[in-house]
């Protein structure tokens, strides 16, 4: 069972948008290109997600409530990638993974 204990009762609400503009600029300078591809590849006009907004985060498919987003990461024995399916059935919003 999730504990409440952790969770704020109203928690703030972050659009995506600004969750991926903190990653741009905490990669390292050329990072981005080198994972992604050249900045070409991208259509800068895709809005997909632009109204999506996310309410928390976790690592644990089993935690997800709706709104959050899903830190698919490599763990002890799997890989976190593995339980995709099972966040977004329970609610996740986006995934981020390696």
């Amino acid at each position: 069972m999730v504990s409440d204990s952790t969770r704020p009762s109203d928690p703030p609400r972050t659009p995506l948008a600004s969750l991926d503009e903190c990653l741009v600029e905490a990669a390292p300078a050329g990072d981005l290109e080198e994972w992604f591809g050249e900045p070409d590849d991208v259509d800068e006009t895709d809005e997909l997600g632009a109204d999506v907004v996310v309410t928390g985060i976790t690592l644990s498919s089993q935690r997800v409530r709706p709104g959050d987003l899903y830190a698919a990461l490599p763990g002890a024995r799997t890989h976190g990638i593995a339980f995709a399916d099972a966040a977004l059935e329970a609610g996740a919003v986006a995934i981020l993974t390696d």
